[in-house]
């Protein structure tokens, strides 16, 4: 007995201790994996929920501007407009405001563009509504504020670290301002800067393709052809397939004044995409420079269906009419009410009208910066000369073409067109 281990019993405790801890141990395991995996799952559904959105969002705005490319307007209004009444999220809103605005102003309805777009940017204060925004007050004449709206694109994108891609657009946006106000050198600048945020990216070819157009348009206008054209070779190459590249080389052969080239360039630019807007006004002035002013006013008539309150395409269908021996004036009267009074182009239209004189016109293309009123001055100019043609005066018309040249404002279709008026004129 004495040999008897009698502390056996007592092993038992611990073990089923230690067991009982272990089966605690587990389903607290259990416990916290589960309530992990749970939100795991939780937040996963949130993230593809969210996705679902965003991909319903992209689908309904690119349903929208497809309307708006086909010229229906209205129902883009009205479904940006359903889209304002019944979302949640500030930032749709706020784009929506602005998209809207932009369909607006495309109507020639400056006002609720106008308010649109503040009312936009004030909900979604972000770089492209912005550009958006500069877009617009620069087709109305406001350069100075379409400038600061360009510019605060672009220190939002610095100060929010946007993707090159981003970053690149907007400089891009400011360099072809820079381009229409012939401040030549600032706009290379702001392109060669667009280029080098540009990614390298196959996706990216026709961005970089536009941007390389761009630079040549620029050293085209800087009488730089050969460069010119070797840019827009690279381009080409880059992206075949893309109308604009096309387009901006016919631009320069007008401005050399090979029309022939020109017209194969829109041809093809035309039968890539039948819908790009900037291609009937190209395609419009080199057959009105070529006399041929019944195509040239069907291009000026397809460029107002996708473009109704575009102030040059309504200019120059009055002028391929009356240059037809048609009576234009009725149709101008209506059309020009889509203009800005405050754009000088309204300014050339009341003159058409004979609702005011050269005097008041030439009052109209005043501006502080000297360049851009030199550069409205010369246009103005070639616009008289077309009233002077049409009333039979051509002592007059050579008096203001040649006024034209001789201002050695950059290349414009007002310029070529003076120098195409002259040589007809046999001067």
């Amino acid at each position: 007995m004495r040999n008897a281990k009698i502390a056996r019993p007592m092993m038992v405790r611990p073990r089923l201790r230690m067991l009982g801890l272990l089966a605690f141990s587990v389903t607290t395991i259990q416990s916290c994996l589960s309530a992990e995996l749970d939100s795991q799952l939780a937040d996963m559904q949130k993230i593809l929920n969210a996705q679902r959105i965003e991909i319903r969002n992209q689908r309904q705005d690119f349903d929208i501007l497809l309307k708006v490319r086909r010229g229906e307007y209205f129902a883009a209004i009205s479904d940006y407009t359903a889209i304002i009444e019944t979302s949640s999220d500030a930032s749709r809103i706020g784009s929506s405001h602005v998209a809207r605005g932009r369909v607006f102003a495309q109507l020639g309805n400056y006002i609720r563009a106008q308010e649109d777009m503040l009312q936009g940017i004030n909900l979604n204060p972000v770089s492209e509504n912005y550009v958006a925004r500069a877009d617009f007050y620069f087709n109305i004449g406001r350069f100075a504020d379409a400038f600061s709206d360009y510019n605060s694109a672009i220190g939002l994108g610095l100060a929010r670290s946007e993707s090159g891609f981003q970053s690149a657009r907007w400089y891009s946006s400011r360099g072809a301002a820079f381009v229409k106000r012939n401040k030549l050198e600032l706009a290379l600048q702001d392109i060669e800067e667009a280029l080098r945020l540009n990614p390298n990216s196959a996706s990216l070819t026709v961005f970089k393709s536009n941007r390389l157009a761009e630079r040549a348009t620029i050293l085209g206008a800087m009488a730089r052809y050969d460069l010119a054209f070797k840019e827009f070779e690279e381009a080409i190459k880059l992206s075949p397939n893309n109308a604009t590249v096309f387009v901006r080389r016919g631009d320069l052969y007008i401005q050399r004044g090979e029309y022939d080239l020109a017209l194969k360039e829109f041809a093809t630019a035309i039968q890539l995409d039948p819908e790009y807007t900037p291609v009937y006004q190209s395609r419009g002035v080199a057959f009105f420079h070529q006399r041929q002013f019944d195509d040239s006013r069907q291009d000026w008539i397809r460029r107002l269906e996708l473009r109704p309150a575009d102030s040059l395409a309504i200019l120059w269908l009055y002028l391929a009419r009356a240059r037809q021996g048609e009576d234009g004036r009725p149709d101008l009267i209506e059309q020009s009410k889509r203009v800005a009074p405050s754009h000088w182009h309204r300014a050339v239209m009341d003159r058409f009208l004979d609702v005011s004189d050269d005097v008041t016109l030439f009052e109209a293309v005043k501006d502080p910066d000297s360049e851009i009123e030199r550069d409205q001055h010369a246009k103005a100019s070639f616009y008289l000369g077309q009233y002077a043609l049409l009333r039979g005066d051509h002592a007059k018309a050579v008096q203001f073409f040649t006024s034209v040249l001789d201002t050695g404002v950059p290349p414009s279709i007002e310029v070529s067109g003076a120098r195409e008026e002259l040589r007809r004129l046999g001067r």
